[in-house]
């Protein structure tokens, strides 16, 4: 089994999908990565059981940390060939609300089921780094 853990943030409000008769969230995150001034985006699907409580935080532009067990595929699209990747998240994180909300709460922590997850959880969200892996200082944050 291949666990990932990303931070990044939905491209889309989460939508409530049934597979199997269980209720999952379901909803895409986008991790940027920049290099020698280009950005690379990365887009993963998520699946994370359903809990109503969460439904009005996951929106378009939330910043959530998530991890859990990862699966990859290859498709092709009118002769293009492209990987889907997509995660079953075991642990949630909403890190911040999105930038033109300053109302939202600013942190909920859910977790599925049992697993492995940071020791601290200031530890994941607050922490950015800059265009070379060093860490910014929290003057330097982009929000």
């Amino acid at each position: 089994m291949i666990q990932v853990q990303i931070l990044g943030n939905l491209g889309r409000d989460a939508e409530v999908k049934t597979i199997n008769d269980k209720q999952y969230l379901s909803f895409s995150v986008a991790s940027t990565e920049k290099r020698n001034n280009e950005e690379s985006v990365t887009w993963v699907s998520v699946l994370y059981p359903y809990q109503e409580a969460l439904v009005p935080y996951l929106k378009k532009g939330q910043q959530v940390f998530v991890s859990g067990r990862m699966k990859a595929g290859i498709y092709q699209n009118n002769n293009n060939i492209g990987m889907d990747i997509s995660v079953f998240a075991s642990t949630l994180q909403l890190c911040g609300g999105k930038k033109e909300e300053t109302q939202q709460p600013q942190q909920v922590v859910q977790q599925a089921a049992p697993a492995a997850q940071p020791t601290s959880p200031t530890s994941v969200c607050p922490q950015q780094y800059d265009d070379y892996g060093q860490p910014m200082q929290s003057n330097d944050l982009p929000f």
